[in-house]
């Protein structure tokens, strides 16, 4: 855990998928209409290179947390959880305040409460994800157990099992449903099968772990894989999406086009070498955006949506341009906001 290769390369990597996640949600409304728009078009690549997000955040953890020479106890692992929870019931009950009480009280509009109560349990829209990493959290002593090198054969064998059953025989199912009903046999025949217990977002996980441990011969290989896979993404969600006039989706988190791209994309940054040592300034950028990943998560939603709006009226609504101007815009502005709550004793916890 002293490598400093080791470090650096996870450190791009949290700050690349921190990127992706405001470019995916800055980005999103361009790809639910006007399917016959340049604005459609751009607005699919920007998706399509945007979803490391998620699979990259979830390999990092993995990386970090499954590693035999990472100091973990029961007592980390409790503080853990109780500090996702924490934050879980802060930005929830935070976001719904927001768009559930001031703005409406601020536009005139009664304040529903039974349904500001319902959004604080269910959360914002992007804090899923904190949902979703508790599950983790909770089942991480259970995978420390055999995830260790001298298992690396059956990692190997679970990371198979849930590419294929998780991954590759779904969208099959859900890509030949579009065409033909025969499908629906098939996906009733992997219902029953009920091998969704290999699947998921621990593959995720687990799959940070085994790249982090293992040397490919050649990587070059890889980084083709996942480049291929990025553009087949892109191009085949356009030409399906026009075919049936409406939005058809194939990058989604469980896909196996997204996992090879990722695949692809993690083990070219932890390859690289940038020797950032040697450029303060970049790893300075870098360093800063990494240590606030967490914090520009948690309120980058809020200034997406004010951003959007000021910017489109500004500059219009041209994808190719808007994007990249409200993506700079958001990253900076969520930066700085953290950094300010960072300095506050009783607020940043939850950052």
């Amino acid at each position: 855990m002293e490598n400093k290769k080791y470090y650096q390369h996870l450190d791009i990597l949290r700050v690349l998928a921190c990127v992706a996640v405001i470019l995916l949600h800055t980005n999103a409304r361009y790809v639910e209409q006007d399917f016959n728009s340049l604005n459609f078009i751009f607005g699919n690549f920007f998706v399509g290179i945007s979803r490391i997000a998620v699979p990259t955040f979830l390999m990092i953890s993995g990386s970090l947390l499954l590693d035999e020479g990472y100091n973990n106890t029961n007592e980390k692992d409790k503080k853990r959880i109780v500090k996702m929870l924490k934050f879980l019931v802060f930005w929830s009950v935070f976001y719904s305040l927001v768009y559930n009480v001031a703005i409406p009280l601020f536009k005139g509009r009664d304040v529903d409460i039974i349904y500001t109560i319902e959004m604080i349990i269910k959360g914002h829209y992007h804090l899923w994800f904190v949902y979703m990493m508790i599950g983790i959290y909770l089942i991480l002593p259970l995978l420390r157990l055999w995830i260790k090198k001298e298992n690396i054969k059956y990692v190997k064998y679970y990371l198979i099992l849930s590419f294929v059953f998780g991954f590759v025989l779904p969208q099959i199912i859900e890509v030949g449903l579009l065409f033909t009903d025969f499908f629906a046999h098939l996906q009733h025949v992997l219902t029953i099968a009920n091998m969704s217990h290999v699947g998921g977002f621990v593959f995720y996980f687990v799959l940070g772990w085994y790249l982090n441990n293992t040397e490919f011969k050649n990587n070059k290989i890889f980084y083709l894989a996942g480049m291929m896979a990025l553009i087949f993404s892109i191009i085949f969600s356009i030409m399906l999406s026009l075919y049936f006039n409406r939005k058809v989706s194939i990058y989604g988190n469980m896909t196996m086009n997204v996992v090879m791209f990722n695949i692809g994309f993690y083990l070219y940054v932890k390859n690289m070498d940038l020797k950032l040592q040697k450029k303060p300034k970049l790893k300075w950028i870098i360093d800063l955006i990494s240590e606030h990943s967490l914090g520009i998560y948690d309120v980058h939603a809020l200034i997406n949506t004010i951003v959007i709006r000021i910017v489109t009226k500004v500059v219009g609504n041209f994808s190719l341009i808007n994007v990249p101007i409200c993506l700079i815009m958001v990253l900076v502005i969520s930066l700085i906001i953290t950094i300010i709550i960072k300095k506050i004793p009783v607020l940043k916890q939850f950052v």
